[in-house]
């Protein structure tokens, strides 16, 4: 029998990325539960504050991620603050942070916490290259984000606002299987 555990999101994306990635290990369940989200420039520390709180909320084990996007050029802007940024800038003025420099490389840091109601919570993190296109993107999904429209991760030749669904939870799936899986195993030590 396989252990039970919450995955915290309403993502369908992620949630499909929980179970690709941790389903042979773990009887997996979704709830779409709101978070607060520490104020904090540290994904890893943003992920583990979510997910003890959605832990102790839940009164049961749970996985909560967490995802920063580090511009090297922007010294690591906006990190954690991806979501502010997708809500309230465009494209165009993201990438005008950057007029007239060279460096497009950025960072995007996925943190995965597990957490239990006592306050016990671990982290993993998996970091992707990518970099910023020059221009954004003109057309592309209508759910696409800010960063979808000016993000080329390392190995695909189109930007995110380019990728289908599909195309994008293959290449993370593929990205984060071994680290989950070895973070999965982890989680399993604590209960012999």
């Amino acid at each position: 029998m396989k252990l039970p555990l919450t995955c915290v999101t309403g993502n369908h994306g992620k949630w499909s990325i929980f179970q690709n990635t941790l389903g042979d290990l773990f009887d997996l369940t979704q709830v779409p539960l709101e978070t607060p989200e520490l104020q904090s420039l540290d994904v890893e520390e943003v992920a583990k504050y979510s997910a003890i709180w959605a832990a102790q909320k839940l009164g049961k084990p749970v996985l909560k991620t967490d995802v920063g996007y580090f511009i090297e050029a922007l010294n690591g802007f906006p990190g954690p603050l991806v979501k502010w940024v997708n809500l309230t800038l465009t494209p165009s003025q993201v990438l005008g942070m950057l007029e007239g420099e060279m460096r497009r490389n950025l960072a995007i840091r996925d943190a995965l916490a597990y957490a239990e109601p006592s306050g016990f919570c671990m982290v993993t993190t998996v970091e992707r290259s990518a970099t910023l296109l020059l221009q954004p993107a003109k057309t592309g999904s209508p759910k696409a984000s800010t960063f979808d429209h000016i993000t080329q991760e390392v190995g695909i030749n189109k930007c995110f606002a380019h990728i289908s669904f599909e195309e994008h939870i293959t290449k993370i799936t593929k990205d984060f299987h071994q680290p989950f899986q070895e973070f999965g195993q982890r989680i399993l030590a604590r209960y012999p």
